[in-house]
């Protein structure tokens, strides 16, 4: 279950992160934050709703010739008789009753954003305690309405709210169908209110918007007058025109971002007016002669190239350069653990989902995407190859401390030389030169493979010959011979490291347990005092050796391998004691 959700749900919350966190650089507002989530997920969306709906138009329509003729065979026949015949009607028909789960793709689109959400919103930290009009903490059950004094009960209306937006929706959506399909969808309304009636008020907001979003979708597509879409297109271009003039100049924030989203919110604004020209020059364009195979392999090894570069080849290269650092952390012995967990995150990003999405859609969408994972493959290994750069300190989950910032020259650099390869692929497929860029592929996916297993190959080395020194102790050992003595007359010197204790807690437990003051009699309480970094081997060498042997102190030496400053750093305080007549063990 759970490589399913880091394959299936993972990429999705990752998704839904980016578009929280991007949204609170700019809005400063968790509410809205959520809010922008929930429309930014609708609109990723709207393709697929677009061919949910043709299926299930299509399914309607088969149904619908095929019933009168499976009502009389059902009121003739009975038993295996009656299914044999309705096998054979079937199949003269082309159709299958499987087919029938066409008209449920609506739904099933939803559950996987509905699992990605519950499970990033449901446990987000900045949530709890913050407010937005009128609900108090959006980390909590809104609880807006309470009734019987301080005794008695709340009621949230939040989920009721959105559970009757859903209902308006459906009952919008299924004017005129059958009233199985409707009773679907009252009873997945009923489903979700259930799933989030104590959920936080955060979530709930988010899903409440899903079902305006949706109830809009439904009244275009039901409502039926000529200038729909003219309408709609202004409207979109006024919106997005408003919103450049607030980026511009009233919203105060990073310069970069402002000038970002008013680029793109332009591009929308214009989009919809240039299309008619744009297509009209794509029609002009030589045809590339892909066939429908061709252009598969070509996204097969596009996106395996994706995949291998960043689920294998960049997670790989980092550990190979001190796979110490990655071995036996926490439960996780071997650090290939960590290359494993970052493959079955790209598998999700470039493996499935884009499978998913080239499947369903028609042949000119397929060429698109074909396209856009060569231009996105070979980007990408311009980024890794040619724009190297130090981008702050890295967790051994492979999590950057900080975040990654650029400059306007870098990002224009970069802009400017991951064009290039556009333009060669736009060449070659302009002069037919298909074997050259399948080969050109092929090639890039066998450099990062074979890059990726010298370095998954030099790990695993190193971590054999790390792991002796790891020797397992046997389960029944109940008693530990002592190491070394302490002096009964003299002075001793004692160092306790406990992983993740926290200084400030020492009097409370103090007082909870009187008894232990006494067995702790003669040590020193320092209050006050901070660990350098948050795991033990970066934190060890401050605490023996000083400021010069602090995380930062032992980067600005470049002079000498991390391994040497570190056993430095371990020695320091033990000659000192030396030097000052102690017996040190």
């Amino acid at each position: 279950m759970n490589i399913l959700y880091t394959i299936i749900i993972y990429p999705l919350t990752q998704i839904i992160e980016f578009v929280f966190v991007f949204a609170q650089k700019i809005f400063k507002e968790t509410g809205v934050s959520v809010l922008f989530i929930s429309a930014a997920i609708s609109i990723l969306c709207l393709p697929l709703y677009a061919i949910a709906e043709r299926w299930q138009e299509f399914e309607r329509n088969v149904q619908k010739k095929l019933k009168p003729k499976i009502d009389k065979i059902k009121a003739v026949f009975s038993g295996d008789e009656q299914y044999m015949i309705l096998s054979t009607y079937y199949r003269q028909n082309h159709y299958h009753p499987v087919y029938a789960l066409r008209s449920t793709f609506g739904l099933l689109i939803q559950v996987p954003f509905f699992i990605a959400a519950y499970s990033y919103l449901s446990n987000l930290e900045v949530l709890k305690g913050a407010p937005f009009l009128f609900i108090s903490d959006m980390g909590s059950p809104d609880a807006l309405l309470h009734f019987g004094g301080w005794g008695g009960a709340n009621i949230n209306i939040l989920p009721i709210l959105m559970t009757a937006i859903n209902c308006i929706a459906g009952a919008i959506y299924t004017r005129g169908f059958p009233a199985k399909e409707k009773l679907q969808l009252y009873a997945m309304a009923g489903v979700f209110l259930v799933l989030l009636y104590n959920s936080p008020a955060g979530l709930v907001m988010y899903w409440t918007m899903n079902n305006c979003f949706s109830l809009v979708k439904n009244l275009y597509y039901k409502i039926k007058f000529p200038a729909k879409n003219t309408i709609i297109f202004i409207g979109l271009s006024i919106f997005s025109v408003l919103l450049i003039y607030y980026m511009l100049a009233i919203h105060h924030g990073n310069i970069n971002l402002r000038i970002l989203i008013s680029v793109v919110m332009g591009i929308i604004a214009l989009f919809p007016w240039i299309m008619p020209s744009i297509k009209r020059l794509f029609s002009k364009l030589p045809q590339t002669g892909h066939s429908e195979k061709e252009l598969f392999i070509l996204f097969l090894l596009s996106f395996g190239v994706l995949w291998v570069a960043t689920g294998f080849c960049i997670p790989s290269t980092l550990i190979a350069s001190s796979p110490q650092e990655f071995s036996y952390i926490d439960s996780y012995t071997n650090p290939l653990f960590f290359i494993f967990n970052t493959s079955l995150q790209a598998a999700g990003f470039f493996i499935f989902w884009p499978l998913c999405l080239y499947f369903l859609f028609s042949f000119k969408i397929k060429k698109i995407f074909a396209y856009a994972g060569l231009a996105l493959c070979f980007g990408a290994l311009c980024n890794m190859f040619f724009f190297p750069g130090n981008y702050g300190l890295i967790s051994v989950d492979l999590v950057f401390n900080n975040s990654v910032d650029h400059n306007t020259p870098e990002i224009l650099l970069n802009i400017a030389v991951l064009l290039i390869p556009i333009i060669i692929m736009l060449f070659l497929f302009l002069r037919r030169l298909n074997k050259i860029v399948s080969i050109a592929i092929s090639l890039c996916l066998l450099s990062v493979s074979g890059l990726s297993a010298i370095n998954m190959f030099s790990i695993n080395t190193e971590f054999k010959k790390q792991e002796q020194f790891h020797e397992e102790r046997p389960d029944d050992l109940i008693s530990v011979e002592p190491i070394f003595s302490l002096s009964r007359t003299g002075k001793n010197t004692v160092v306790i490291m406990l992983d993740r204790a926290i200084s400030v807690f020492i009097p409370h437990i103090f007082d909870e347990s009187p008894e232990l003051k006494d067995i702790y009699s003669g040590f020193v309480y320092y209050p006050n005092t901070v660990s350098f970094n948050g795991y033990t081997r970066m934190g060890t060498p401050p605490l023996f050796g000083g400021y010069e042997y602090t995380p930062e102190g032992i980067n600005s030496r470049d002079t000498a391998p991390v391994v040497t400053k570190h056993n430095e750093a371990l020695l320091l305080m033990p000659r000192i004691l030396s030097e000052s007549g102690y017996a040190v063990t």
